[in-house]
């Protein structure tokens, strides 16, 4: 079941009660701040400049 939803060690998850069920969800917003700052800009005021950039070089 970890491996079909993508649940690692360390997965937030959010636990729901509906009537009788339980409902587990990952919690959408421990995906976004593990993923804030993994990608820098190298001095690029946004992505944008940075892919405009890279598409001059090719």
């Amino acid at each position: 079941m970890r491996d079909a939803l993508g649940l690692t060690k360390g997965t937030l998850l959010k636990v729901e009660l509906d009537g009788s069920r339980i409902i587990l969800r990952k919690s959408v917003d421990d995906a976004i701040s593990k993923a804030r700052g993994k990608f820098a800009l190298d001095g690029f005021e946004s992505g944008e400049d940075a892919a405009r950039a890279m598409r001059e070089e090719e």
